[in-house]
């Protein structure tokens, strides 16, 4: 038998908590089986277990596995760094700091995958499921940024600073240098060569920078 399951009603072991720290503990347990699992391969007295409770209390909280996929997506918008992010780099945007402006993106979305690698576990397991919450996830998060990306570079290709090329490609290909630097460490486990985040940061932005800017052959 589990051990967590085996336990999981005994008060001296599991103090009385209030409501909402019971919830978040459970979601927490719910990210950290998800993420091993996916969806589909996720029993719910697996998260029970996990989170130290019993499955009448799991569902008390949380009727369903689809409730409890509906919570953790709707955290993950409740801590809104989206929003946080958008702002900061409209600073750069009105000065026109192409560095400035590339780098804090690669700096926050490079944090935002390496905070939560169960997260972003969770997140490819729902992609590869085709579950709703990897579409949802994208909608209210990836979206907008992404969305973003592509109008300041599109604004700066019509001053004539960068070249001609479809925003919505040139977008993936930066998100695509950083995603698969945290995919080869967090999910292959590649650690070597050691490579910090500014490091990686300088260097995929300024290969990028670099292929945006006009050069003296675009202008003929």
């Amino acid at each position: 038998m589990n051990s967590r399951a085996a336990h999981s009603d005994d008060p001296a072991r599991h103090p009385r908590l209030t409501a909402d720290r019971r919830r978040s503990q459970i979601l927490s347990a719910a990210i950290r089986v998800f993420a091993r699992n996916g969806f589909k391969g996720t029993k719910t007295r697996e998260i029970a277990a996990e989170a130290g409770v019993n499955e009448a209390l799991l569902f008390r909280h949380f009727p369903t596995k689809e409730d409890l996929y509906a919570a953790i997506l709707q955290r993950k918008s409740d801590q809104n760094p989206t929003a946080e992010m958008l702002a900061a780099l409209e600073e750069h945007a009105a000065r026109r700091d192409d560095s400035g402006y590339f780098r804090t993106f690669a700096e926050r979305f490079l944090d935002s995958l390496n905070e939560q690698p169960e997260f972003m576990r969770l997140i490819l397991f729902s992609a590869l499921e085709r579950h709703e919450l990897a579409d949802s996830f994208r909608e209210k998060h990836a979206k907008p940024l992404y969305e973003a990306l592509a109008r300041y570079i599109s604004l700066r290709q019509r001053e004539g600073a960068f070249r001609e090329m479809r925003p919505a490609v040139l977008v993936r290909a930066l998100v695509g240098m950083i995603a698969h630097h945290v995919l080869t460490v967090e999910i292959f486990g590649v650690t070597q060569p050691r490579i910090s985040k500014r490091e990686a940061v300088v260097a995929f932005t300024s290969i990028f920078i670099a292929g945006l800017k006009c050069s003296p052959d675009d202008a003929t």
